[in-house]
């Protein structure tokens, strides 16, 4: 049975407002590292603090709305009339309360990109990261529950990347190191896991034949 053409609307709307958001967050981070004075004149340095951390935000933020998308596709896919409609709907449900406080939080860390300041202490300002190591947070958390709620998901290899990445920022953070170099580090990480994440799922990213509708 083809999909309620209702239903495809409001879902290819919330895939709009994550990609606007996304977005802004993306442009936040890019203007607080890269424009410079009253002018917003274009300066690329890349011994500013922010440079590193608007690279972690754009490399975390594009799988995140690609994951997203592909997965509502999916999941939009599976919608059937039946004795599971019921509980197709309300797992569609989890999905929309959780993607819109994704949306906040990206844009939260887009935001969080031009309050890096030197600091007098020589310790590094750890908002960025507290807040990339949320958005993680929040994905393993939806990814566990859709996997114990939907049998025959595809969340559940979001899991160890994301898992692990939150585990290796913990320990970087536990180490003493210059703000730059530790910024540049974070970068890093988030580049190594965005590049795990479109590996292991790169089928899912990018399917070799259309999802099944029904």
């Amino acid at each position: 049975m083809a999909t309620n053409p209702a239903l495809s609307r409001t879902i290819d709307t919330l895939q709009r407002l994550y990609a606007v958001v996304a977005g802004l967050a993306i442009g936040q981070a890019l203007s607080k590292s890269f424009l410079r004075g009253s002018n917003s004149t274009l300066s690329v340095h890349l011994g500013d603090l922010q440079v590193p951390l608007a690279i972690a935000c754009v490399v975390t933020i594009i799988p995140f709305v690609h994951g997203m998308n592909r997965h509502l596709d999916k999941h939009v896919a599976r919608l059937k009339d039946g004795p599971d409609k019921n509980w197709m709907m309300m797992l569609l449900s989890l999905d929309f309360l959780v993607f819109v406080i994704e949306c906040c939080v990206l844009l939260m860390l887009g935001a969080s990109v031009g309050e890096v300041t030197p600091g007098s202490s020589g310790e590094p300002n750890t908002r960025f990261l507290t807040i990339l190591g949320a958005v993680l947070l929040i994905d393993v958390v939806w990814s566990s529950l859709s996997q114990l709620l939907e049998k025959e998901t595809h969340t559940w290899k979001w899991l160890p990347v994301n898992v692990l990445t939150i585990a290796v920022l913990w320990a970087v953070s536990q180490f003493s190191m210059p703000e730059l170099q530790f910024f540049w580090l974070i970068a890093a990480i988030a580049t190594v896991r965005s590049g795990l994440d479109y590996w292991i799922n790169l089928y899912d990213y990018f399917p070799l034949t259309p999802d099944s509708t029904v």
